[in-house]
Formats: structure tokens, C-alpha cells, sequence
């Protein structure tokens, strides 16, 4: 069973399941299943969920300061012991990011990028292993990799990991982070004029996917060839008519990408508070679950 973490228009913590062994359309006595993250997990109260990869999320609990990271179909969780200290006097903001990929290794990694106040600058990170059980000696820069771009970060994006590289979505960039070399790399974003709703990055069939839903209600999807070739390029996938694929008239139509599957062409579009799975091939959306 594969997941997506996803949050709708109202800011609420969804997961949304299904199965991905299977082609499309020979799921129909599997279940998809929508449902609050809050559910099941009363016992963890005050907690914002902050990233999830694989099944597992990472998750902050307000009132004590954890972090945990669990796995909401076992409801097993382990909290994170406090990160060391870096150094006197320095107190940056912190970006936690989940890196898991059980078809690399069965254990995971906390990523901690140390951020300016502004989110502008990376001083460095501190990554916690499951592995070992212990915090990683911090690296700090001695450049600070500075980038206005990062200001972007926030809850509507989370982390996406191909081939053990941590991918974020910035303004104008996305910044990847290969885990096991601890190097960043960036790549450069196409620019889209009148973005109306949040964008978002994914991976499906070992590439690299990004969208965005313009001002003129058109659903733009993305691909990124040679990811490891500083030659690499955007290539524009598939063009969607809002107002023609919804059969909506009015004048906004709250519609984006919430989630890439990762096996087939197939988009998941949240529409007002529905999830539709649209299959790029065949040009045919089909209602998920209601919100």
C-alpha cells in the first residue's frame, strides 16, 4: 500500500491511500481511503504533521517540542531525541525534512537544513539516523548557501526523494540535497506568470514531476529529464483545461495537484473538496473520495 500526505484548501492533514501494484483500472475491489491523520492518534495530541515519505510521517507536538516520526497504519512512533547543540549563541530556524526509501534501506533519516530568519540562507544541516539512533555532528558551511528562493518553503510543499536525493520546492527552484554525498544542488524552475495556487512537486515513473495551476485555468504539468546531467531540462508533459475538464463555469476554480502516482501516468487533482485521479494517457478522470 502506497500513501500520498497531502493538505486540502481548508489547511486540514489528509492521507490519502491506494494500492499502486496493480495498472489502473484493474483496482476495482481495492479501497481507496481518505482520511484525518487526527484519527487513531488522540494519544499524540498538538501535533502538526510536517513531512511524510514511504508510509511514514514526521510530525512536531507543540507542547513538548518533539519531534516523532510514525507510521500511522501500525500506529507505531518513535520520538527523536533532542538534537545536539551547535554551537554558543547560534540559534537558526530549522527545516525538518523525512528521508525513507524502503527499497534502499529499511531505515530513514531526519533532516535538519539550519535556515536564516528570513529563510534565505542555508547555514547547514544536523541529520538524526534510525540506524544508529543518534544525531549526526552538524556540518556547517563556511560559505552560507544563500538563496531568496527558499522563502517559499512552507506546509503546502513537502520533501520528494528520488534515488536518495531530498527534492524541495522553493520559488524558483528546486533545491536537491543528496543525502548520503550531504551536497545541494539547484534546479532552476520555468517561470510561470500568475500562479493562483500552490505548486507542487512529485515523482512518477522515476522521474521528476512539477505543476502548477495558472490565472488562466490551465493545469500545467512538467517533467525533468536527465536529473543527474547539469544539462537537464523541463520538458512540458501535459496541458489541462480547468474549466473543460470540471465542467465548472464560474469564475475560480479551486483545483490542484495534490499527489503524483508513483507507478503510472496518473495525476491526483483535488477539485473544490473532491480528489479526482486523472490518467494523462487516456485523458479520463475518475472521483477518488470526497474530502
Amino acid at each position: 500500500m502506497a500513501s500520498v500526505l497531502f493538505q486540502d484548501l481548508d489547511f486540514k492533514n489528509i492521507v490519502f491511500a491506494r494500492p499502486v501494484s496493480s495498472p489502473p483500472g484493474e483496482e476495482e475491489d481495492q479501497e481507496c481511503v481518505i482520511s484525518n491523520i487526527k484519527n487513531g492518534m488522540e494519544h499524540l495530541p498538538c501535533f502538526a504533521v510536517l513531512d511524510y515519505q514511504n508510509g511514514l510521517l514526521l510530525y512536531f507536538q507543540r507542547t513538548t517540542e518533539i519531534y516523532c516520526v510514525c507510521n500511522p497504519l501500525t500506529n507505531k512512533w518513535l520520538a527523536l531525541p533532542p538534537a545536539p547543540p551547535i554551537k554558543p549563541n547560534f540559534h537558526p530556524h530549522s527545516y525538518p525534512v523525512l528521508a525513507f526509501d524502503p527499497h534502499i534501506s529499511p531505515h530513514y533519516k531526519v533532516i535538519f537544513f539550519l535556515l536564516s530568519e528570513n529563510y534565505s540562507t542555508i547555514y547547514g544541516f544536523q541529520i538524526f539516523s534510525s540506524e544508529t539512533g543518534n544525531w549526526v555532528r552538524p556540518k556547517l558551511f563556511k560559505q552560507p548557501c544563500a538563496s531568496n528562493s527558499l522563502s517559499y518553503l512552507s506546509y503546502f510543499s513537502t520533501a520528494v526523494l528520488l534515488n536518495g536525493i531530498v527534492n524541495l520546492l522553493s520559488l524558483n527552484h528546486v533545491i536537491a540535497f543528496d543525502v548520503e554525498e550531504e551536497s545541494f544542488q539547484e534546479i532552476q524552475l520555468l517561470k510561470v506568470v500568475n500562479k493562483s495556487f500552490p505548486a507542487k512537486l512529485g515523482v512518477s515513473g522515476g522521474f521528476l514531476h512539477y505543476s502548477i495551476h495558472s490565472d488562466d485555468d490551465q493545469l500545467r504539468i512538467w517533467v525533468f529529464n536527465n536529473y543527474h546531467n547539469s544539462a537537464g531540462e523541463w520538458i512540458l508533459k501535459q496541458c489541462i483545461g480547468v474549466k473543460s475538464l470540471t465542467g465548472w463555469d464560474g469564475n475560480v476554480v479551486k483545483m490542484r495537484a495534490v499527489a503524483f502516482h508513483p507507478d503510472f501516468d496518473i495525476v491526483f487533482l483535488e477539485i473544490f473538496t473532491t480528489v479526482y485521479s486523472y490518467n494523462l494517457q487516456q485523458d479520463e478522470i475518475t472521483r477518488a473520495s470526497h474530502l
